[in-house]
């Protein structure tokens, strides 16, 4: 998937679900996961029933592969989801200033699908790395990085005190 082709997630903006925050991962990322669809199907062509399908996931690829998993592995295709980076838990509602960046997506994602541990048969790994601890507060310019990673992981889990790969809070 290249940079550009997540502009197609564009297409929700005009919904009042998007300004409302209960976006629905369908159809706004159709488009992705017929990607997924196209990729499983041509690997089942090319090397048969050999085996399961693995997903490598990263950021919010890992949700979209749980949407995937959901709504397309009919015939039990994927065998294991390995989540590199990814929110797998929706922002909270009632932290002042925090903007669900999904719009809501991955809050439907955490209510309506299979949890990471209901998907079993597949094997679930989910990585995540403590590069950097964020803060709340800007104490100086020595603290600016701590403080500007801190407010991007405010939005992503309600709490700029948290540890994280510079993106993707651990606790997500």
């Amino acid at each position: 998937v290249a940079r550009i082709d997540w502009a197609r997630n564009a297409a929700g903006v005009v919904k009042p679900s998007y300004w409302q925050g209960t976006l629905e991962p369908r159809p706004t990322v159709d488009w992705y996961l017929e990607r997924c669809k196209s990729a499983v199907r041509e690997l089942r062509e090319t090397y048969g029933a050999q085996g399961k399908v693995s997903m490598l996931a990263h950021s919010a690829g890992g949700w979209l592969a749980r949407v995937y998993i959901d709504t397309y592995d009919e015939e039990g295709d994927i065998g294991r989801l390995v989540s590199l980076g990814s929110p797998m838990k929706p922002v909270p509602r009632d932290v002042p200033g925090v903007i669900d960046q999904t719009r809501g997506i991955l809050t439907y994602v955490d209510e309506k699908l299979r949890t990471v541990k209901e998907l079993a048969p597949i094997s679930v790994t989910c990585v995540a790395g403590t590069y950097l601890r964020g803060r709340g507060t800007f104490e100086g310019v020595s603290s600016a990085q701590a403080f500007i990673i801190g407010q991007g992981y405010k939005q992503v889990c309600g709490d700029a005190d948290a540890d994280g790969d510079g993106i993707t809070p651990v606790e997500t």
